[in-house]
């Protein structure tokens, strides 16, 4: 089996959707807890472009960034999208209770 056959029913799934706003609203609807009014403020792993594609749909969806942790020691201390980038432990500062999202692809 290929990786095509593979993925072919999950790709078919996601064209049902039609939009981004209705894969949203479907995602909201499955788990509660990923709706943008439950998810006040997170803490994001990843200083590279998807990290800087999630800090721009978190402005737009008024999601509070609280940190932008990253891996790679040299690019901690430096900006990212208006964040200082902080080491990953960093991302245990906030406690339990507030969401680390993983930016990558």
């Amino acid at each position: 089996m290929n990786a095509l056959s593979i993925s072919r029913p999950l790709l078919d799934s996601l064209v049902g959707f039609g939009d981004a706003a209705a894969m949203r609203a479907a995602l909201a609807a499955r788990h509660p807890a990923f709706a943008s009014a439950k998810l006040p403020k997170l803490v994001i792993v990843g200083a590279a472009p998807e990290g800087a594609r999630l800090i721009d749909l978190c402005r737009i969806q008024g999601i509070e960034v609280l940190a932008v942790c990253d891996g790679n020691a040299a690019k901690h201390g430096t900006n990212f999208s208006g964040h200082t980038i902080r080491p990953v432990v960093d991302a245990l500062v906030w406690g339990p209770d507030t969401p680390i999202v993983i930016a990558s692809h």
